[in-house]
């Protein structure tokens, strides 16, 4: 027997193979065990509720893919070959770690193996099967089945008119997955309702997943969808087990949520946005206006198909387009000003926003001007990203701002939830960035932007977008260029027409998407 003080725990954990799963119960898996990196290998499985793992100075803890812990077992001063801990999810549940012996985790690595390589052979006999009875079946008796991934109610339009096309073509039969949002590994607890709300102002309906995301992938790969829509390119928007590594097996489809993607530069690459590693797995992206040569050459570089751009128009443009303006103040007799920060307030990144620096400036100036009605409507995510870094303003200080500024006669709070009512009711835009610089331009409205001097450079192809809008680095010009365009016209408006125009030409993209994919599908590829 050993005494605790000279144990290392490091050592013991990291050297040994467990078996883990309810006490009482059959395990989860017989070959369990912690890296040195923090991560836990799950045997031939992975699971989201056992990712990482840490210890502190009286437990082992276990913890999710969101970095929280799950289970804790307590370090006893001796080592023992079972350990049975504490399920924090459900207190009444125990999980219980079996030191295995290495021959016997060989062992059951071997038959795992084996199993999953007779799996993959039965999966892929299953495949030729369906694809010769595909072949053999009527293509109008068989149906296209599509699924798609969501997750945030304010770029939700981009895809709502695609999805209704869908549904009411006979040729599709079509899935919907909700979850929550990620930003920054913080979980947006209440988006996932916001999204089902949202749809179901549409008769969409969402298939009923199982809070596992692990699970939900399986089930859905199990349905077998043969292509697949993710609201966003960002893996880390969504739980883990839906990164775009995990669903090679189907086709890929990506529908921007923003109009224009080639408007910023990469702050973290040389190469644009539209040439992520994320494309690579994409079968169509369907964007609103053809690739111009520099574009193309810029492709070459990468591993991309041409043939992956397709342009179709903008979903998001025309749904912009014919919003109903909405403003949460019904006093008809004030101007109007849409007040956008962006959520880029912290040093790095694209260091666009600025909230921190300009905020009481803003705020002295709506209490000068009672006549002005003037709406606050910033990035979802700011207040995660004051909460996160270690800013000039806490969190608390954020809190206080948005109290106060409620509080005034003129003004109002909105957040969450689609802002383009509101864009479409106002007379003026103030933003420091970024999607609102051009999808503002499509319902014609003037744009001030209050421009850092440090932000990540535009594009060519975004500097050509931005002669719609009004340049202003300092708060004070900002603010005297809005009371100007509140009474005289926007010179800049005939400009941002022809900005805008091959994004709403088409009227009907959604139709184009929903042939490119019966082609596609059609031809058996």
């Amino acid at each position: 027997m050993r005494i605790f003080k000279k144990i290392n725990w490091v050592e013991y954990w990291t050297s040994h193979i467990f078996s883990f799963g309810q006490k009482d119960g059959l395990p989860y898996t017989e070959t369990l065990y912690f890296r040195t990196d923090g991560r836990i290998h799950f045997g031939q499985k992975t699971s989201s509720n056992e990712t990482y793992w840490r210890l502190t100075s009286t437990q082992l803890e276990i913890l999710n893919e969101n970095m929280e812990v799950t289970t804790t077992f307590e370090l006893d001063k001796t080592l023992q070959k079972q350990w049975i801990g504490t399920f924090k999810l459900d207190e009444n549940i125990h999980h219980v770690l079996n030191e295995v012996s290495e021959i016997q985790a060989i062992d059951t690595l071997i038959n795992d193996a084996s199993l999953n390589l007779n799996k993959k052979i039965e999966q892929a006999q299953l495949q030729q099967f369906n694809q010769l009875h595909a072949w053999l079946k009527p293509s109008n008796t068989q149906l296209v089945k599509i699924a798609f991934v969501v997750n945030a109610v304010e770029t939700l339009d981009a895809l709502i008119p695609l999805m209704l096309a869908i549904k009411e073509n006979e040729q599709f039969e079509l899935k919907i997955l909700t979850f929550n949002r990620f930003f920054r590994g913080d979980e947006q607890l209440n988006s996932k309702t916001l999204v089902e709300q949202k749809l179901s102002e549409y008769d969409l309906t969402p298939v009923l997943n199982s809070n596992t995301p692990t699970l939900d992938l399986e089930r859905l790969s199990n349905w077998s969808p043969d292509y697949l829509v993710r609201q966003s390119e960002w893996d880390a928007d969504f739980p883990a087990a839906f990164a775009v590594k995990n669903l090679w097996w189907t086709k890929l489809i990506h529908i921007a949520y923003t109009v224009l993607e080639d408007f910023i530069e990469n702050p973290n690459s040389k190469l644009p946005f539209y040439t992520q590693e994320y494309y690579e797995n994409i079968w169509r992206t369907f964007i609103p206006e053809q690739l111009d040569d520099e574009a193309i050459n810029v492709l070459d570089k990468t591993f991309i198909p041409r043939e992956t751009y397709q342009a179709v128009g903008s979903i998001k443009a025309l749904q912009i387009k014919k919003t109903e303006p909405v403003w949460p103040n019904n006093n008809n007799a004030l101007s109007r000003v849409i007040w956008m920060p962006h959520h880029s307030v912290e040093p790095g990144w694209f260091q666009m926003g600025t909230f921190i620096d300009y905020a009481e400036t803003i705020y002295n100036w709506a209490v000068d001007h009672p006549n002005i009605s003037i709406l606050l409507n910033p990035h979802p995510s700011l207040d995660i990203v004051i909460k996160q870094n270690d800013l000039s303003m806490s969190i608390e200080a954020y809190n206080s701002f948005i109290d106060r500024w409620e509080k005034l006669p003129n003004t109002e709070y909105l957040v969450k939830q689609n802002s383009y009512p509101a864009v479409a009711a106002s007379d003026v835009i103030l933003t420091d960035g970024i999607s609102i610089l051009y999808e503002g331009q499509i319902l014609e409205k003037p744009i001030v932007y209050l421009e850092r001097s440090d932000h990540v450079k535009f594009t060519p192809a975004g500097e050509k977008m931005m002669r719609g809008v009004h340049r202003e680095n300092k708060v004070e010009k900002a603010l005297q260029k809005v009371e100007y365009l509140l009474h005289q016209a926007d010179e800049l408006r005939d400009q941002q027409i022809e900005n805008v125009k091959p994004w709403v030409s088409d009227a009907h993209p959604e139709q184009k998407i929903i042939n490119a994919i019966l082609t596609d599908f059609n031809n058996g590829n």
